[in-house]
């Protein structure tokens, strides 16, 4: 890691343990351009999770985009799930969209194609890491939509899932990499406990007796004292005034406390 990299990792680090936000990393869109590059890219990946891990990150609040440019790296792709990363495939539908593609025949150009895409999730869902798998489109073009041609956010629902499903995808983990693991990802944010109400501090003017009361109207209470005025005086119950009324409002006054 870079200076400058490992440096970005403890400020991220910090701002994951102080919020609980989940953090989203993203290998390079495009994919490698061989085998030991896809490897390369993996284990650099690895060594950044590892530096989150170590700064106190929760893995499981960990998600790495575009995982599936890692499917001809087996390897690669294991080392991130060993860390306890999520991983989120993001290629459904999107063969068309890596830039040269369609200009060599290089098969480390070419994004996986949706069968691939869905007998790879099927078999890792089937190796138990259906938990730490997300699916998404990554819609980023215009040419995704359905009214460009492209196959529309219903794509996932409408041919990509029934092609996982014919390849083994089960129920539940389908339920979980769709809908379950985001879900658990994103509840992060605990409310904090309400604040304590202002209150303001105050004796009855006749028997001495003190009280609180709400600064803010709102946050009174049921159980606090009602109070009686009379010119600048203050009583905590008629009692208290009507003593202090027949003294002829006299000061300094005192009163025995009226019962509770």
């Amino acid at each position: 890691l870079t200076p400058g990299h490992a440096r970005l990792l403890e400020v991220l680090a910090a701002a994951h343990v102080r919020s609980g936000a989940p953090l989203f990393c993203s290998l390079p869109a495009g994919g490698a351009a061989s085998a030991d590059a896809a490897e390369s890219s993996g284990a650099a990946a690895v060594a950044s999770l590892d530096a989150l891990s170590a700064a106190g990150v929760d893995m499981r609040r960990v998600v790495v985009a575009h995982a599936q440019t890692l499917l001809g790296a087996p390897a690669a792709l294991r080392a991130l799930l060993a860390t306890g990363a999520r991983l989120c495939f993001t290629g459904a539908g999107m063969g068309w969209s890596v830039p040269g593609a369609c200009a060599s025949d290089h098969p480390w150009l070419s994004p996986p194609s949706d069968e691939e895409l869905a007998a790879a999730l099927a078999r890792l869902c089937a190796e138990g890491y259906a938990d730490r798998l997300l699916l998404s489109l990554g819609v980023s073009s215009r040419l995704q939509l359905a009214s460009c041609g492209g196959g529309g956010f219903g794509f996932l629902q409408r041919a990509f899932l029934p092609r996982a499903r014919r390849n083994g995808l089960s129920a539940s983990d389908e339920e979980r990499i769709t809908t379950s693991n985001a879900a658990a990802l994103l509840c992060y944010w605990t409310p904090p406990p309400p604040p304590e109400r202002t209150v303001r501090h105050w004796s009855c003017d006749a028997c001495h007796r003190g009280y609180v009361e709400a600064v803010n109207e709102a946050e009174a209470l049921p159980e606090d004292r009602v109070y009686f005025e009379k010119f600048s005086y203050r009583y905590c119950s008629t009692a208290c005034l009507g003593a202090h009324r027949r003294a002829e409002f006299v000061q300094p006054f005192s009163a025995p406390p009226p019962p509770e």
